[in-house]
């Protein structure tokens, strides 16, 4: 077999990957048009309903004059076509019989060629399923998509390239074959301290500059050397041997362990060792002291395998697979199945449970914890189990923050709490990230988020422009800028907005791309009105929402559990790191809502993002304050006294204003009647 290599010096393999100067990308390859048969699968044999292992498997090898280095990176590119729609499973196999997989299940929308290339860095990840998208069409048969593996290729970082790797393709469909045209191995090699982790999983290695050195970032339960070049582990871990039988058909099996510690728990993970006949469908719960469970569901992955030797841990970055959804048999080296077997039967490797462990987070570790194990097919074994706890400071565990709020350490004894969501709206309400509520009615151009970090320095701005009517005042107009690129709106019935500072009203236009992220946009039905609703969206679910209701704009932001975009943001919403409501100096925090709304004017030397200049502008006018006249009773929610300035004719009572209000959630009801009363405007609770 005819081997080819190229060594690129400098040459980046994928846009999101950086090669230094010390490193080299060698690319081997056995050959073009190696036109290799990938076999159809037999039919199953009825009386076993299992289906042997069939494939094609091409080799390459690395000579040893050109392997002196270790592996960095590796990527892997494939060229397969097959007569149906791309259903097969794909395998790299290194030198030391480490085994990565690439599940391609059905997911290319009826197209018959996947031409891959598979980086553990990529952007994308190539769905385990297909969803009826035929737009995956260009995506499987492009060659220019850089995409996921199931599994990481990272399993080889720091071994030699030296030797034979292989490629091994299942066909997953019977009566269909397919051909291997050809596959090329990406490796990088040359200096990478950080190749195979030197730290230990799950902690994160960081090179230092130069990339000859590096630095651990130890995770809980690890300390961290004084040097910085090590994670020592510094769990309790509580083992239990058994040799427990667990009945198949539904049978079930426990095991106690007791732990006479007396702290408080950090972390909870847990390892079970347990064979089987074949680890099909398996169900383990454990059980801790206060009676709360999680549990992790084993469900026909593990490729047959007799063992299942695991650690579960919530902050595995690999979550174990739920099950299998093929056509109802058990396939031996098919879909999801043999690779696993390295998953399974590993006992290195940590995955996330079914349930989250953290419900123990917080609570005593003394007492009695119970594992409980059932079995739905085969008879099985428990081996030995062990429980792995983390104690200490941790003032996050059980997150004293709730349930809609995220707890971040800020020292030994001290957090402070952030929510996923930011908002500002009405006449104005603004809530920050942690949801101090506060009303600020003057009137100008206001920064209500700046981050100019996001998305690798490109930046991200929203600035609302606020309007006084009668003795408040209202979000008149809102704009994003991400990058180079604006987004504005205003409120009123000519349904304006303004993209790139070209005016438009018709909505013809969308969807559209704002640095590069699309915006979708949408007009909802509320009664008699219509809201616009413009929706970008960053990724990982998080999102930047501009809606507006007859005058009035609104701005609603959604951040990921970690921040994401908005971690290291500053403005109206308070700062994403500490949640309080910092001022531009980054050190002065601001409790007066009137000093904070004043301090977050657009200023004189920061770009004037808005189409046109308007209002009380820096540095001759302040934010223009409304004069607070009332003819009785305070402006506070909840409060039946209407204002001195409402228009004349019918004015809204209370009861009516909650009532239109009735379907606002609990955090915004209040608002919402305040705004029915201050607009005299039954219609307004259609804001919310």
């Amino acid at each position: 077999m005819k081997f080819l290599s190229k060594i690129v010096v400098g040459l980046c393999v994928a846009a999101s990957v950086s090669v230094t100067e010390a490193q080299i990308v060698k690319k081997f390859s056995p050959g073009s048009d190696l036109n290799i048969l990938i076999p159809a699968r037999p039919s199953p044999d009825d009386s076993s309903m299992l289906i042997p292992k069939i494939s094609a498997t091409s080799t390459l090898i690395v000579p040893t004059d050109i392997s002196d280095t270790k592996v960095c990176d590796v990527d892997f590119r494939v060229d397969i076509t097959s007569e149906f729609p791309i259903d097969c499973n794909v395998v790299l196999t290194g030198p030391d019989m480490t085994t990565t997989s690439t599940i391609v299940r059905n997911v290319c929308g009826g197209a018959t060629n996947l031409i891959e290339t598979f980086d553990d860095e990529a952007d994308a990840t190539l769905p385990l399923g297909y969803d009826g998208n035929l737009a995956s069409f260009a995506f499987c048969d492009s060659g220019g998509v850089f995409v996921r593996p199931r599994t990481p290729l990272s399993v080889f970082d720091g071994l030699p390239t030296e030797g034979t790797w292989s490629l091994e393709i299942f066909n997953n469909l019977g009566g269909e074959a397919g051909r291997l045209n050809e596959w090329e191995l990406i490796v990088t090699t040359g200096d990478c301290p950080c190749a195979g982790n030197p730290c230990g999983s799950p902690n994160t290695c960081t090179e230092t500059e130069g990339a000859t050195s590096y630095t651990c970032d130890c995770k809980l339960g690890f300390e961290t050397s004084n040097d910085g070049s090590t994670c020592t582990d510094s769990r309790s871990v509580f083992p239990k041997t058994e040799n427990l039988p667990i009945p198949g058909k539904g049978g079930t099996q426990s095991s106690t362990l007791s732990v006479p510690a007396d702290t408080k728990i950090c972390d909870v993970d847990f390892r079970v060792n347990i064979t089987s006949e074949v680890t099909e469908v398996l169900n383990v719960v454990l059980t801790g002291p206060g009676g709360k469970t999680s549990s992790s569901i084993v469900q026909n992955v593990c490729g047959f395998t007799e063992n299942l030797i695991e650690i579960f841990d919530d902050e595995a970055d690999v979550a174990l697979p739920l099950g299998y959804g093929g056509y109802g048999y058990g396939y031996e080296g098919d879909d999801a199945l043999t690779p696993d077997i390295a998953i399974c039967n590993d006992g290195g490797v940590s995955v996330r449970p079914g349930g989250l462990l953290s419900v123990f987070d917080g609570l005593p570790v003394r007492g009695d914890w119970t594992l409980e194990i059932s079995s739905k097919e085969d008879d099985a074994t428990l081996n030995e189990w062990a429980l792995i706890v983390t104690t200490g400071n941790c003032p996050c565990a059980g997150n004293p923050c709730g349930e809609s709020f995220i707890c971040t350490e800020t020292g030994d004894t001290t957090f402070t709490c952030l929510s996923t969501s930011s908002s500002a709206g009405g006449d104005p309400h603004f809530k920050t990230w942690t949801h101090d509520k506060y009303d600020f009615h003057g009137a100008c151009d206001m920064v209500m988020l700046s981050n100019p970090d996001f998305d690798n320095n490109k930046g991200m701005d929203v600035h609302v422009r606020t309007k006084i009517r009668f003795s408040w005042s209202y979000i008149e107009s809102a704009i994003l800028k991400i990058g180079q690129d604006t987004l504005e709106i205003m409120g009123g019935d000519m349904r304006r907005y303004w993209i790139n500072g070209v005016f438009g009203s018709s909505g013809k236009e969308f969807p559209i791309k704002i640095g590069g992220y699309t915006v979708d946009y949408v007009k909802k039905a509320r009664g008699p009105s219509k809201q616009r609703i413009y929706t970008v969206d960053l990724g990982n679910g998080e999102k930047v929402i501009l809606k507006t209701y007859k005058d009035f704009v609104s701005v609603d932001l959604m951040a990921s559990e970690d921040g994401g975009s908005f971690a290291g943001s500053v403005g109206l919403m308070g700062s994403y790191a500490t949640g309080d409501k910092l001022a531009r100096d980054g050190e002065t925090i601001l409790s007066d809502p009137i000093a904070f709304g004043q301090e977050w004017q657009v200023l004189e030397a920061e770009p004037n993002l808005f189409h046109s200049l308007e209002g009380p502008q820096q540095p001759l006018q302040q934010c223009e304050m409304p004069a607070m006249r009332r003819l009785k009773g305070k402006k506070r929610l909840g409060q039946p006294e209407v204002f001195a300035e409402q228009p004349a004719g019918v004015v809204i009572t209370h009861a009516a204003a909650e009532a239109a209000c009735a379907h606002v959630p609990g955090e915004d009801r209040d608002v919402c009647i305040f705004d029915v009363l201050a607009t005299n405007d039954v219609e307004m609770a259609g804001a919310y």
